[in-house]
Formats: structure tokens, C-alpha cells, sequence
């Protein structure tokens, strides 16, 4: 009794309990703990009624509410129908906390992944009792951008810095380049650097990158590690 979005079939797939056989309490303790194991309810108890010719068992759940709207402010980067795709939780799901965490956690993700690593994603959630159904809101503080301050390279022998930084689609901030720093650039330019040295001979370059804040909190260092092989 009591679900609404959730089929009763699914829920008696998990009870051990069935028709005619003999009243176990701990059986019973456990059929609880298997449907609320399914993650689509916030209480699950067992109603006993005794009659002359037995028990007559049922399960009261109450569900979580459902997903009626979804509201995303704060956000300037990136754009709704990429935050909601990032976040993967839709109109129409039952509202799980956990999912919604995971969720703001992979747009907090993207966010440092474009450069704007002080970002916070906060959720708001308001529920309606009467229909149990749920608003949920994304507050987005994006923060500043990270710029790239300097590129360093370590490792190269056969090409000089400067030769190797001409290779790369990611620069420092200077005059009129905005040095925004992009991880899925980043990785790419690993790989033009790795084909430039190819081109050149060197089958068995290795190449890696790790980016830091530099001292003043306000840009990133690039550090480029080769090993030409």
C-alpha cells in the first residue's frame, strides 16, 4: 500500500514472505529491509491483521517524491541543456539525494575541467506533501576563471621550449591571447606534441601534464613532462 510510481510487482519481487506459508517475523524483517534496499522509498513498515483464518500481511511504503521541475540559476559557462545532461537527474525520477550529489558533483567536475575550479553547485529541494513531488533548484556560484600564467616543459632535448609550446593550442595569458585553461584542450595538445615528435623520429615519446594554481592564487602553471625516448 501506498505506492504510486513504483509497480507493485516490483516491490513483491523482493518479499520472501508468500501466501500460505507460515508467519516469520524475522522473514518479515528482512522482506522490509530488501524493499526499502530498492532505493524508492523513505519508510517501509509491515501492517499485521489477525484473522480466524490467519494473518493478512501488508507492506505501507511511501515513496520518495518525484521530480516535478528542475531550476538552474547562476550559470553563465555553461548552458542549461548541458548542466541537465552533466547532472543526469530528470523531470519524472524519484528524488534520491545520493544521485543528486553525484550529479552536482560532475558539473563541479566540468567546471574545473573549463578552468573555473573555485565553482560550488548547491541543491535546494522543496517538497509538496499533498501531491509528493518535488522542485529541485541547482545554485551555481561559478566563480573566477583560472588564466594560464606560465607553460613549463621539462624533458625535451631535441626541441626548446619555445619550439615545443608553438605546438600547442593552449596558451598562457598574454596581451591579446586569454589563456584559459581547458583540460580537453590540454589532452589534445598531449597528443600534437607527441605527433610532432613522432614526425620527427622519436616513436617512443611519453608525454603528461599537470596543471597547479601558481603562488598567487590567481593563474594556473601548465607543467609539461616529456620523455623523448
Amino acid at each position: 500500500r501506498g505506492a504510486q510510481t513504483v509497480a507493485t510487482e516490483t516491490i513483491l519481487a523482493k518479499v520472501q514472505t508468500k501466501p500460505s506459508s507460515p508467519y516469520q517475523e524475522a522473514v518479515v524483517s528482512e522482506d522490509i529491509r530488501r524493499i526499502f534496499g530498492l532505493g524508492y522509498f523513505t519508510d517501509v513498515k509491515a501492517d499485521l491483521d489477525e484473522r480466524p483464518d490467519g494473518v493478512r500481511l501488508v507492506f505501507v511504503v511511501k515513496e520518495k517524491p518525484t521530480i516535478a521541475a528542475i531550476d538552474v540559476e547562476g550559470h553563465r559557462a555553461l548552458g542549461k541543456p548541458r548542466l541537465l545532461e552533466l547532472f543526469a537527474v530528470g523531470k519524472g525520477e524519484l528524488y534520491d539525494p545520493r544521485k543528486v550529489k553525484e550529479g552536482t558533483g560532475l558539473i563541479k567536475a566540468e567546471y574545473a575541467r573549463k578552468g573555473f575550479s573555485d565553482c560550488e553547485v548547491v541543491s535546494r529541494v522543496e517538497v509538496d506533501e499533498a501531491t509528493n513531488t518535488a522542485r529541485l533548484s541547482l545554485l551555481i556560484d561559478e566563480g573566477a576563471r583560472m588564466r594560464i600564467s606560465q607553460i613549463l616543459v621539462e624533458g625535451n632535448q631535441a626541441f626548446s621550449d619555445r619550439r615545443i609550446r608553438k605546438v600547442l593550442k593552449t596558451k598562457r595569458k598574454k596581451w591579446f591571447l586569454p589563456g584559459v585553461y581547458d583540460a580537453k584542450v590540454l589532452e589534445e595538445d598531449l597528443e600534437r606534441v607527441r605527433a610532432f615528435y613522432r614526425k620527427h623520429g622519436y616513436q617512443d615519446i611519453q608525454a603528461s601534464q599537470e596543471a597547479h594554481r601558481d603562488p598567487s592564487g590567481r593563474g594556473l602553471y601548465v607543467h609539461l613532462t616529456l620523455d623523448e625516448g
